[in-house]
């Protein structure tokens, strides 16, 4: 069972985020991004030491954080750092 579904190009993509990729959608540092993923605000799941954050629940978390979708959008394509960082209480 394939864990990526395709995107609006028809190419896989991932089901979940790594750290890294939360880190650089928010505009924050690693250990910042191990401290909010830690944290219990959206799902993760452990694979002997590494995390990966569900995309949906990631996603659904910055949602209700107050943003609207289009702002939540220009968030993950790492555009409006500022909001993203105030989003994360940073």
């Amino acid at each position: 069972m394939s864990t990526n579904t395709p995107n609006e190009k028809g190419t896989p993509q991932s089901r979940t985020y790594t750290v890294n990729d939360i880190a650089a959608i928010l505009g924050i540092g690693r250990a910042t991004a191990y401290k909010l993923a830690n944290s219990g605000a959206f799902k993760t799941i452990r694979i002997g030491n590494m995390i990966r954050i569900s995309r949906k629940s990631f996603e659904d978390w910055l949602t209700a954080e107050g943003l609207d979708d289009n702002t939540v959008r220009l968030c993950l394509m790492g555009v409006m750092l500022h909001q993203c960082n105030l989003l994360a209480g940073l």
